[in-house]
């Protein structure tokens, strides 16, 4: 938790520019070789918005030609501040998720700085993967200790996830 809010931090639309202006910073603050790299991987787009992400991710993929996600997996990205949609290239930061109620001003643009690292380090380690590393993920996770594996499955790598590279070009099936 990184603000301990409880309520959704509406932005207006001065403050949604600050935080876009915020993640621009974060991408000219990075070395110069690491955006080059980004960039060579497609991960030099972004997006800061002020929704959840579930429904947002939900809504690009599929208009980009993909199939739905489940309920569940959009519920669970709502959760999250940030997502790296690997099918599309792009990283989507919520500005305006609860977690960031309360917080000072420093902090909520170190929080926001750290949430598009964290995406963009989701995007090298998807992109930089080998057929065979996306592979062994199941396996692998099956093989790490309980909480460390609830961990990741609820907070990181979700194999059944359409952004997952394994399910690229394939439609999952919504539920309702």
């Amino acid at each position: 938790m990184v603000g301990g809010g409880h309520e959704r931090r509406r932005l207006d639309e001065i403050a949604l520019r600050r935080a876009r202006r915020i993640v621009e910073l974060a991408w000219t603050d990075l070395p110069r070789d690491h955006r080059l790299l980004l960039q060579n991987v497609g991960a030099h787009r972004w997006e800061v918005i002020d929704a959840a992400l579930g429904g947002y991710a939900d809504d690009l993929l599929h208009s980009a030609g993909h199939g739905r996600m489940k309920a569940s997996r959009r519920a669970a990205l709502d959760q999250a501040l940030g997502v790296w949609v690997d099918l599309l290239r792009v990283v989507v930061v919520d500005a305006g998720h609860r977690e960031y109620s309360g917080l000072d001003d420093r902090s909520y643009e170190a929080a926001l700085v750290r949430v598009v690292w964290h995406e963009w380090a989701h995007a090298l380690g998807v992109a930089r993967a080998t057929t065979d590393d996306v592979a062994a993920v199941p396996r692998l996770l099956d093989l790490a200790p309980e909480r460390a594996r609830d961990g990741i499955r609820r907070e990181g790598i979700d194999p059944e996830w359409p952004g997952f590279p394994e399910h690229a070009g394939r439609d999952e099936p919504a539920d309702a």
